[in-house]
């Protein structure tokens, strides 16, 4: 009960901050001339290469998210779950 309550509250914070860099996606940051998204979508490949190479991420902005969107402030597979 303790994990399933732990993991309720990390999922309300991953969407606060996951939100807030949304807002800011097409920004710079400086001094690398990045955008806050290229960075996020790095980040997110990364993450990716570290767990396996199987999908565990994804970053702000990826065409067609869940085939409905184009934003992805929550971040879930093709059926909206979680990534494992």
């Amino acid at each position: 009960m303790l994990v399933a309550g732990l993991l309720g509250v990390e999922s309300g914070q991953d969407a606060v901050i996951r939100s807030l860099l949304y807002e800011r996606a097409n920004e710079k940051v400086v001094p690398y001339e990045t955008t806050v998204a290229e960075f996020t979508q790095m980040i997110s490949q990364l993450r990716d290469k570290l767990g396996n190479n199987g999908l565990k991420d994804e970053g702000l902005k990826v065409p067609g998210a869940e085939k409905k969107t184009q934003g992805n402030v929550l971040a879930g597979d093709e059926d909206s779950l979680a990534y494992g």
